[in-house]
């Protein structure tokens, strides 16, 4: 039995084409109310263990005390379950803190060969010595008994795991090399719509943007789309963790259930489109048109879309396209 730790829908394409390559029996392990959904769906409820979502942040501080409470128990609870599972392998692709999944990957180390597969390139995570960082830190490493380490990612704080944390578990690194032909297979009988859309629009999820400029830059994006394709062939798809976009723009347009992973739906389309999605780097490197609109919509934050486009240009292998304004999208969707 494979235990797989899922926390990001980022991860989705990994999970499936570690999946087919195993050929084992496997059990999905996410505290993520969406991705328990979508691999239930998937495959079976019975292949996902649903995991606490606990001492996620120290505010409000009364939700914090009443995890510090329940945290014993589902320690005791998760941890028995998944010893009676018997799990030969953990596999897991996160690189941020998440807490209570390290923490089980730490006492299930004992008994089981433990697996990293990381999704981004981990170099990209630099020290952040700013004294409240810090400070949170300590607390949720106090907490899980793991030393995190307070940390940037291209600019933004976080607390992540490291080089130490993975020696003390015994991680390997998941060597086999992602096959795009799982992901094609595994799509073609589960999502037979998606061969329809030629161009993929991903809205929402992005910060520090101007709404109306983002809705009026967007709406222009589409009407420049239509020029070249029909309109059943655009899919649109919010971000699953944000709230909806109304794009009203998008008339007689495919629009995607937010919950179905794009780093899916992108095996199946010609261009994908979004603002800083990690979806690009992923479609560009299987061969896609992947364009960043970072340049073509302003941000109230200087120099944030410069850090966006760098985050995506480490982490691509292929070319990904950044146009600075319409006349120069236009060229690129060209059929």
């Amino acid at each position: 039995m494979n235990l797989i730790f899922i926390c990001s829908y980022l991860s989705v394409t990994d999970v499936i084409d570690t999946i087919e390559n195993e050929g084992s029996d496997f059990m999905i392990l996410t505290s993520d109310k969406g991705l328990q959904k979508l691999f239930s769906e998937l495959y079976s409820s019975s292949k996902v263990l649903k995991l606490p979502k606990l001492c996620l942040s120290i505010k409000p501080f009364s939700t914090f005390m009443s995890d510090l409470i329940l945290l014993p128990f589902y320690k005791r609870k998760i941890l028995n379950k998944c010893k009676e599972i018997n799990p030969k392998k953990i596999i897991f692709y996160y690189i941020g803190w998440n807490g209570f999944e390290s923490w089980l990957i730490k006492r299930l180390s004992k008994v089981a060969q433990v697996f990293h597969r990381p999704k981004v390139d981990m170099r990209a995570i630099k020290s952040n010595n700013l004294f409240k960082q810090a400070i949170k830190t300590y607390i949720f490493s106090f907490i899980y008994g793991i030393k995190f380490k307070s940390a940037s990612f291209h600019n933004y704080p976080t607390i992540t795991i490291d080089k130490p944390f993975l020696k003390l578990v015994g991680a390997k690194r998941y060597d086999h090399i992602f096959n795009p032909n799982n992901i094609r297979k595994f799509i073609s009988n589960r999502f037979v719509y998606s061969n329809n859309i030629k161009v993929l629009i991903l809205i929402g999820g992005e910060y520090n943007l101007d709404r109306d400029k983002y809705n009026s830059i967007m709406e222009n994006i589409y009407i420049s789309l239509v020029k070249h394709y029909k309109s059943s062939e655009i899919g649109i798809k919010n971000h699953p963790n944000f709230p909806s976009i109304n794009a009203s723009w998008a008339k007689d347009s495919i629009i995607i259930d937010k919950l179905i992973p794009a780093s899916l739906l992108c095996y199946t389309s010609e261009i994908v489109i979004a603002y800083g999605s990690a979806v690009l780097y992923e479609a560009a490197d299987i061969g896609k048109c992947a364009i960043s609109t970072a340049y073509m919509i302003p941000t109230k934050i200087k120099g944030s879309e410069s850090n966006l486009v760098q985050y995506l240009l480490d982490n691509s292998k292929s070319k990904i396209y950044f146009p600075i304004c319409i006349d120069e999208f236009n060229d690129l969707v060209k059929v």
